[in-house]
């Protein structure tokens, strides 16, 4: 098992195509990794923080609400709350990125059908990243209400 790794490790750090009859330590070098350093591979680094950011804020805020109410209330909806909070895990979440890209996809989308068919002017993009920073925690609901119910017991 070490040694595919320490394969696919030294082909990084290559300057050449690893052959079987040419693995040495005499060309290895820093240059693949430049890619690291620009401005595109910043910016999605950036994206891609700003939107897990904004998820996990999102599913924060939107699963404390249930978990408590299912942990620390004697409300009549509670075991309601409860079930539709563990009900999503046995969905898998590629079947709820399928779904938010068929109702929001911009050309096409669900969504986008019925508002212009009423008259307004407004494009629902799932692709922007506030859609995408909505996405994860609607379908991850689960995570976000059962995981804070544990820091309310009764």
């Amino acid at each position: 098992m070490a040694l595919p790794m320490l394969l696919i490790l030294l082909a990084a750090f290559s300057d050449s195509f690893l052959r079987p009859d040419d693995i040495g330590l005499d060309s290895l070098t820093l240059a693949n990794f430049s890619v690291l350093a620009s401005t595109q591979a910043l910016t999605t680094l950036g994206n891609s923080v700003l939107i897990a950011g904004c998820a996990s804020a999102l599913a924060l805020l939107i699963g404390c609400d249930p978990a408590f109410i299912t942990a620390r209330t004697s409300s009549p909806a509670r075991r309601f709350l409860y079930c539709t909070g563990i009900a999503p895990m046995f969905l898998p979440s590629l079947g709820g990125a399928l779904a938010w890209s068929l109702l929001g996809s911009p050309a096409a989308g669900y969504l986008n059908l019925v508002v212009q068919s009423v008259g307004l002017d407004i494009t629902v993009n799932i692709y922007s990243t506030g859609a995408s920073s909505w996405s994860p925690p609607s379908t991850t609901h689960p995570t976000r209400s059962c995981s804070p119910t544990a820091c309310f017991p009764s």
